[in-house]
């Protein structure tokens, strides 16, 4: 539902335009759902996991993983503000359904809507680190 809504405030707001790059698209999109999902593996199967081993709680666990997640997203504000909230999201839903496929194919749809709908000029063409810092449009 939320990303339905951000694709239709993009679309009111003129600034949804087409996934960039000289990869078709339906294999732009598979390589970005597939991305989508070794993050979230990296995340829950590997981080969340064992914070849950070394934090006495796991409230602090799953706040700890999504700051590390955060993290890796600096110095985008959009990617590291957005992957704050859906890393303290998506770990809550792991510890309850545990199932990494549904969190990461939900990544790769929010992600791809990110890409549509939020300009390049204030996403960088979601590049994080120094690719974000030297990006040229």
């Amino acid at each position: 539902m939320f990303a339905v809504v951000l694709v239709g405030i993009a679309r009111e707001f003129h600034t949804l335009h087409p996934l960039q790059g000289a990869a078709p698209f339906g294999l732009h999109v598979a390589g970005y759902l597939l991305w989508a999902f070794e993050q979230q593996f990296i995340l829950q199967d590997y981080f969340l996991l064992r914070f849950l081993r070394i934090l006495p709680r796991q409230s602090l666990a799953i706040i700890m993983a999504a700051v590390l997640f955060s993290a890796a997203h600096v110095p985008s504000v959009v990617l590291t503000v957005t992957t704050l909230v859906w890393g303290i999201v998506s770990c809550s839903l792991f510890l309850r359904y545990r199932d990494l496929y549904s969190v990461g194919l939900v990544h790769g749809i929010l992600g791809l809507c990110v890409a549509i709908s939020v300009p390049d000029a204030v996403t960088h063409h979601m590049m994080v680190g120094l690719g974000y810092l030297h990006y040229r449009h």
